[in-house]
């Protein structure tokens, strides 16, 4: 028997393209608009999504964070959610790790004692490691919001880390690719960077 407060997906296909029509339509409560002629297997994939959110097929997180508190709580949620977690407390057991337990997203700590996470995300974009990289940070100085992104992750999560927070944004970056928009940033599509525009407070 489905809950009373459960709320049904609304899903909408149409020929009509104009930008302001799926504008209006995410304003009424749209959860997916899609355009014809539209492939069915994107309709199929996102219907999953919205009649099943936990539904994430076992794909792998790993997690490197030394912090075991931290990585408790966030290994936790995700396998709550139907992930495989598997953590990693050391740089050093990366290389490793990838090689066995092959994963769909990796979940760095920014500041490892080890060395610097960010290092780390060079060291794999270099070596053509393409999985997505989501940070996990307990900073919160506005200058640095950036170096993550450049560094070749997709998005900074700063701890405490909301559960909820936590679960959207593994499923987006596992799902495709991640558009990460922080308000006072622009990205330099010559120096394929971002950059800041103004001053940004912390939120």
């Amino acid at each position: 028997e489905r809950d009373p407060g459960h709320r049904i997906p609304a899903v909408i296909v149409s020929a009509v393209a104009h930008f302001e029509t799926k504008l209006d339509a995410v304003r009424r409560g749209c959860d997916a608009y899609f355009e014809k002629p539209f492939e069915w297997e994107a309709v199929i994939r996102k219907l999953r999504t919205l009649l099943d959110p936990a539904d994430c097929d076992g794909s792998r997180i790993l997690l490197v964070e030394d912090d075991a508190v931290q990585a408790a709580f966030v290994s936790n949620v995700l396998a709550d959610a139907g992930y495989i977690v598997r953590v990693c407390g050391d740089t050093a057991c990366i290389d490793e790790t990838i090689a066995s337990f092959p994963p769909d997203l990796i979940l760095l700590d920014v500041h490892l004692p080890s060395g610097s996470g960010l290092d780390v995300a060079r060291y794999l974009r270099q070596r053509d490691v393409a999985v997505p990289i989501v940070f996990l940070t307990a900073t919160h100085d506005p200058k640095m919001e950036l170096d993550p992104i450049n560094a070749g992750g997709q998005a900074v999560l700063r701890e405490p880390i909301p559960r909820a927070v936590l679960l959207v944004l593994a499923a987006g970056a596992i799902a495709g690719p991640l558009v990460v928009l922080l308000a006072g940033t622009h990205f330099d599509r010559r120096l394929r960077r971002w950059t800041i525009t103004r001053h940004v407070a912390a939120a």
